[in-house]
């Protein structure tokens, strides 16, 4: 038996029955699940267990396995941009709060409404 007995023979596989291409992970599938609802703190929260490997959390979304090391820096990552976007829509509201209290129309369209009705331009 020579030290190259072990190797795999070219063309095969070292994980014949191993995942299909393309099948994905069960984070990438949780994580793209959560962003079609549209719900940024659902998101968020999820987001932070697979960061913190909150088992308990993961485990009500169906994930069992602890959370890889690449799915821990992508959560890192995906965290941030949630995060940004949940202050864009803070600001956002509180602009519009703002424009409401100081008698401001709320947006571009509904001054065209007011002077139509008006009479100004």
């Amino acid at each position: 038996m020579t030290n190259r007995d072990h190797l795999f023979k070219p063309g095969q596989s070292g994980n014949v029955k191993g995942r299909p291409k393309g099948s994905g992970s069960k984070f990438k599938g949780t994580l793209t699940q959560l962003r079609q609802l549209d719900d940024l703190d659902l998101t968020r929260q999820f987001l932070r267990a697979v960061v913190t490997s909150d088992i308990k959390i993961l485990e009500k979304l169906g994930i069992t396995d602890a959370p890889t090391i690449t799915a821990k820096i992508t959560a890192a990552k995906e965290l941030n941009k949630v995060n940004a976007e949940i202050a864009e829509k803070d600001a956002e509201s509180k602009a519009q709060q703002t424009q409401v209290k100081n008698g401001a129309p709320v947006s571009p369209q509904f001054s065209r409404v007011a002077s139509i009705n008006t009479g100004t331009k």
